[in-house]
């Protein structure tokens, strides 16, 4: 088998005899002693972990799956391509001579291999049953991609010994199944196309017991007996509706169960919800497939289909009862997890069915909140319509309108704002949604608060206020806005900070100049240890920020409490031109 790796720069090859392996989740296959599969944790890998069942033949869109070192290796110089050198020029004449030649040669060679195939297909097609009551197979009819239904291929033997053949899957070849004194040998089958199960390839010999021809999948314990259920869960994977109606059928004595589950948790209700295979779906609410099964466990099948957004599922599941509010073992709802993969139709089919529109995930994580979150407007307006609390947040105090201010969603801010969302409600750290909206720089929502009587002076539990967090990350307009509606420009942090120094230490020149003419004093005490803003920006060679703050009367000797002043410090910088600045205004060691 032969896939490419992530690049397409070189295949991946190993030999194995099925051309396509069944492969679960968070898994990689690789090449164990020789040829023998097995599988690698991808846990840790940074990207490329298959986050569901997969088949081998698919390994290429997990670019680490092809990289384990210890497993997977590169092409052998069967996959590489070669480059051969053209041949000397040779007569067109003598070269039809040999062409013909070659071509008589080989059509005789294959006649002559032809003849024992032939008498040796001849004699087997005429025998019935052996001796010893083996039993050779019929041929099937058709050339379908299904090797066995419930009527294709059935053969029995005497009443009390049943034979059950199952499915296989397209492209797969038959594996071989051992009873406690009964055997199936089964030969291989080749080819590109569907695999056919015709007289000659299956034999059975004597049975005292039952036969069950399946497929081991991975997750299966060595030596365990695989299991029918396995064949019914990659049905339900893949969406082959006819195959599960005939298994369901057809199997019975096959252990197959609409309601087992496969050895990670999932049902084959489940795996259908999550790949959206409305009629698999269909097929198995109709034959008892039950609705409520995996309910506060992680695999919950109503759950992953509101999650990956299958709409017509929802509705199917919604009217065999499924409980709308039943959620994962962190609390997430059906709700919850439509509003966060913003699947606004999901939402309003819930909503128009009773979902409770409160209901929190573990932490206090309402529907809206997580919508407010991501931005999601349309579901917004859809949670307020409902009924939804503007003011439930959760452990950290973070309340929607803090959420769309931050990701300035001021569309989403204004809804919350018209219900009723308290404007000045701060977080567990003391911020408030005009905090986080002047530290992000998100102007619209800055005014809108504003205009909705938000505290332009309100500070964190550090002290640190919207007009400070806006100098620290350098929003220019923000701090403009901030300074016209009364921010004070002087206010100070629980270290001694005001916006001045904050600024002048960052080299915003443009802010500093807005602080000035916005009434911030030049000489006010703005750090710990007596650092003026003169002697910030002389330590840090802002020449420019320098003349504005002589121009704005600073103090140029002012002294810090280790009796450094900007000209000492300048001279330390080894700022020539800054020094000789200071000392043409009388600056002092």
């Amino acid at each position: 088998m032969c896939f490419p790796n992530e690049h397409l720069t070189q295949l991946q090859e190993f030999c194995y005899n099925l051309p396509r392996i069944g492969i679960s989740k968070n898994l990689c296959i690789v090449l164990n002693n020789k040829s023998r599969i097995d599988y690698h944790e991808c846990h840790t890998f940074s990207e490329g972990c298959p986050d569901k069942f997969y088949f081998s033949n698919t390994a290429y869109k997990y670019p680490n799956c092809a990289m384990v070192k210890d497993g997977c290796f590169l092409a052998e110089p069967s996959c590489t391509k070669q480059l051969l050198k053209p041949p000397n020029s040779i007569p067109t004449k003598q070269v039809d001579n040999y062409a013909w030649i070659w071509i008589v040669t080989t059509l005789g060679a294959i006649c002559i291999s032809c003849i024992p195939v032939c008498l040796w297909f001849i004699y087997h097609r005429s025998k019935g049953t052996t001796e010893n009551g083996s039993i050779l197979t019929e041929e099937i009819p058709g050339a379908g991609p299904l090797l066995l239904t419930g009527d294709g291929l059935k053969q029995r033997l005497p009443q009390e010994h049943d034979v059950h053949l199952e499915h296989t899957l397209p492209g797969e070849h038959l594996c071989e199944a051992t009873a406690e004194n009964g055997s199936l040998l089964t030969e291989e089958i080749t080819g590109t196309g569907p695999s056919l199960l015709n007289g000659d390839d299956i034999e059975l010999l004597p049975q005292e017991h039952d036969l069950l021809l399946e497929h081991t999948l991975p997750g299966e314990a060595d030596g365990e007996k695989p299991s029918c259920v396995h064949n019914f869960y990659i049905a339900c994977q893949e969406g082959m509706t006819s195959l599960i109606e005939d298994l369901i059928k057809d199997c019975q004595n096959c252990r197959v169960s609409k309601n087992s589950l496969n050895t990670d948790g999932t049902s084959p209700l489940y795996i259908a919800c999550q790949e959206g295979h409305n009629e698999t779906v269909q097929v198995l609410l109709e034959n008892g497939a039950d609705v409520h099964l995996g309910e506060n466990s992680e695999y919950i099948p109503f759950y992953v289909a509101c999650q990956e957004g299958h709409d017509e599922i929802v509705k199917l599941m919604l009217a065999k009862g499924a409980n709308i509010n039943s959620g994962k073992t962190d609390g997430a709802s059906p709700l919850f997890i439509a509003c966060q993969q913003g699947h606004a139709s999901i939402v309003q089919l819930l909503l128009n069915n009773g979902a409770a529109v409160n209901l929190s995930r573990e932490g206090s994580f309402t529907p809206l909140y997580i919508a407010c979150q991501h931005g999601f407007e349309k579901i917004v307006q859809l949670l307020l319509s409902a009924g939804a609390d503007v003011n439930i947040y959760p452990n950290t105090k973070m309340s929607p309108l803090f959420k769309a201010c931050g990701g300035g969603f001021e569309k989403i801010a204004k809804m919350l704002l018209e219900r009723g969302a308290d404007v000045n409600f701060c977080e567990n750290s003391g911020g408030s949604p005009l905090f986080i909206a002047c530290q992000n720089g998100h102007d619209i929502c800055v005014q809108l608060l504003l205009s909705k009587g938000a505290n332009v002076n309100l500070c964190k539990r550090d002290e640190a206020g919207p007009l400070f967090v806006a100098c620290q990350n350098r929003h220019k307009s923000t701090v403009q806005i901030l300074l016209q509606n009364g921010a004070n420009a002087n206010a100070l942090t629980d270290t001694k900070l005001n916006s001045l120094v904050a600024s002048c230490a960052k080299g915003v020149d443009d802010i500093v100049k807005i602080l000035l003419e916005g009434g911030a004093d030049a000489n006010a005490p703005g750090a710990l240890f007596g650092y003026s803003p003169l002697w910030f920006a002389c330590n840090n060679n802002y020449y420019s920020i320098v003349e504005m703050l002589l121009r704005h009367d600073a103090d140029i000797n002012q002294r810090a409490e280790d009796g450094s002043t900007p000209l000492s410090t300048a001279i330390d910088s080894g700022n020539a031109k800054i020094v000789n600045l200071l000392k043409r205004n009388g600056a002092k060691m």
